[in-house]
């Protein structure tokens, strides 16, 4: 079996590389001792707001940004509460302000996609209030998938990787 040409394993660590560099840490917080939880996938993330009792109370999951962006995320909140959105409400944080996405007093499930810039040091992220922390969770899911350019700029530079490999091994 021939070795991959020195190239290719070059252009494999960079991509490696380039992923890590670029991943975000995002964090976990609950005010007032509330039991709010995040579940994490490969596109996104699933938010959930407390149900323990404690009062009023912020899940949040956030990150700081390290360079200048533009973010579309396309989200979906789901009130589990008995009585309406309005007990759970979810939404956006930038820079410690709280903008609301979700509607108050719908029952089931409410969409829509966040267009939004963000400059190097900002904090973002999404919350779920929870007004009383019981009867109910609120839940808000964000879609976290890489913009298109990335995706075609990574996807080129596998399929350049693939043509050489092709061309050394039928040599």
């Amino acid at each position: 079996m021939k070795r991959l040409p020195r190239l290719v394993l070059l252009t494999l660590c960079v991509i490696s590389i380039a992923g890590l560099a670029s991943a975000t840490t995002w964090t976990l917080s609950n005010s007032n001792g509330g039991d709010g939880y995040v579940v994490t996938t490969p596109t996104g993330f699933q938010l959930w707001g407390a149900d323990n009792g404690v009062g009023s109370n912020y899940t949040i999951y956030i990150f700081t940004a390290t360079a200048a962006e533009t973010l579309t995320l396309p989200w979906v909140y789901t009130s589990y509460d008995c009585c309406s959105s309005y007990w759970d409400p979810a939404g956006y944080t930038l820079n410690g302000g709280a903008y609301q996405l979700s509607a108050d007093n719908l029952y089931g499930s409410q969409s829509g996609v966040l267009n939004i810039s963000l400059n190097a040091g900002d904090n973002f992220g999404f919350y779920v209030y929870s007004r009383d922390s019981v009867l109910g969770r609120g839940e808000i899911s964000v879609t976290t998938t890489p913009e298109p350019g990335t995706l075609a700029l990574l996807g080129s530079g596998l399929l350049a990787g693939l043509g050489v490999i092709r061309r050394k091994l039928l040599l």
